[in-house]
């Protein structure tokens, strides 16, 4: 598996427009840029997209991955994580 960690910034010239619009748009954007620009490497291994608003969502594809990442921990350590990605509260 390989992943491209995109964070955008929703003030950016190149997301403003689209993420004033709808909440996620920027995030929804980077990561299909990222599935074209990595396209010849998903075809030797499962490409992942991550894309994180810096003020807003996931992406849906991160989102579901975060999920199934977390399932696959608690399969292996059995420990639960936290699987709730709707806010959009950092620890920072």
């Amino acid at each position: 598996m390989a992943w491209d960690v995109t964070v955008c910034a929703t003030t950016a010239a190149s997301y403003v427009t689209a993420a004033s619009r709808t909440a996620g748009a920027a995030t929804e954007q980077a990561a299909d840029r990222n599935c074209v620009k990595y396209t010849e490497l998903s075809a030797a291994y499962e490409f992942q997209p991550v894309a994180v608003e810096s003020h807003g969502p996931l992406s849906e594809a991160t989102a579901s991955f975060l999920v199934k990442l977390a399932s696959k921990i608690f399969e292996r350590f059995g420990e639960p994580l936290e699987t709730d990605f709707s806010s959009s509260e950092s620890a920072c």
